[in-house]
């Protein structure tokens, strides 16, 4: 059986703890951005045990990770047909990105390409970044 002296002293390892758990949230939490408080402020609402020891702001480092579900994306493959010819209008993209590098851009920078398929001309026309233009043989 625990003695009173002991239950006395382990009551006050508790609240102790419970107060430097606090004074190092509030520490934290004038430290770190927005994004972080969020996390520190529910850490620092959970009880530790008095046998742990408290870590202070400046040895604790809080790292967040983002987790994004992939989405699946839907494959699609345009045809263009027009007098017996059948031309997938994907087989065009490298042609692009060839003209995009011919004019002094690197293919890393390409956010959007825009095709303009025109089977009377026999041409695939395309924007790129709503910046370049030009057309490539169907």
């Amino acid at each position: 059986m625990a003695t009173k002296n002991e239950k006395k002293n382990v009551t006050e390892e508790k609240t102790a703890a419970q107060a430097n758990v606090k004074e190092t949230a509030a520490k934290v939490e004038t430290v770190k951005p927005a994004a972080v408080k969020k996390t520190t402020a529910k850490k620092a609402a959970e009880p530790k045990k008095a046998a742990e020891p408290v870590k202070t702001a400046e040895t604790k480092k809080t790292t967040t990770r983002k987790t994004t579900a992939k989405k699946k994306e839907i494959t699609t493959t345009v045809y263009v047909e027009y007098f017996g010819k059948q031309v997938a209008v994907k087989d065009s993209i490298p042609e692009i990105k060839q003209l995009w590098r011919k004019a002094g851009y690197k293919v890393r920078d390409i956010k959007d390409i825009k095709l303009y398929a025109k089977p009377e001309d026999s041409k695939i026309y395309f924007v790129v970044n709503d910046e370049f233009s030009g057309s490539v043989e169907l």
